[in-house]
């Protein structure tokens, strides 16, 4: 049985986002005691989204900032936001979303920013390095995105563009064929 490479990659975006996640869930900063069997519900879905971001980018990459925020609001353990909306965000900018992914990474970055702000985050921390960083990783992401689709419609142009000039040059071949046909039928040639 042959698995197809999409669905390896994605596979592989799902451990990577299960790694990520729960690592500081399992770390526990700042807690005590075990941690919440709801904290690796929400790996698990956040994992679960990345073998359906393909088929629905825009839809998993809000499903996904909302099951963040979801997290949050239930002041789960501290995770990192980067690594379970990067893929989702990638989907949407290379199926031709660009503007969606900008603006879903725009306000998961202000909402975020606002509320370690207001649970009294150093700002250094989180203006300096944490903002930057996630400038840096969205912005990344959704570029290449849309360098992907843009270079796949390139290549589509290109594939049209050379069928239809070898179609044009299968109907000049025919159509010196024919002239010539016609030539050899001239009555001047019949002697």
């Amino acid at each position: 049985m042959l698995i197809r490479r999409p669905l390896l990659t994605d596979a592989a975006l799902a451990v990577l986002v299960v790694i990520a996640v729960s690592a500081p869930i399992i770390a526990n900063v700042g807690r005590t005691g075990q941690p919440s069997l709801l904290a690796f519900a929400f790996v698990g879905v956040l994992a679960g989204l990345m073998f359906l971001r393909r088929r629905y980018p825009v839809l998993i990459m809000l499903l996904s900032t909302a099951a963040l925020i979801g997290y949050y609001t239930l002041e789960l353990p501290p995770i990192g936001l980067a690594v379970p909306l990067a893929a989702p965000l990638y989907s949407a900018a290379e199926q031709g979303r660009p503007r969606a992914a900008i603006g879903v990474a725009a306000a998961v970055m202000v909402i975020s920013t606002v509320a370690r702000l207001g649970e009294g985050d150093d700002p250094a921390y989180v203006l300096g390095l944490d903002f930057g960083g996630w400038i840096a990783l969205f912005a990344a992401v959704i570029a290449l995105g849309d360098a992907v689709r843009s270079r796949r419609g390139w290549r589509a142009e290109l594939a049209k563009q050379a069928r239809a000039a070898e179609q044009e040059r299968e109907r000049e071949a025919a159509a010196r064929v024919e002239q010539e046909r016609l030539r050899i039928l001239q009555p001047s040639h019949l002697h």
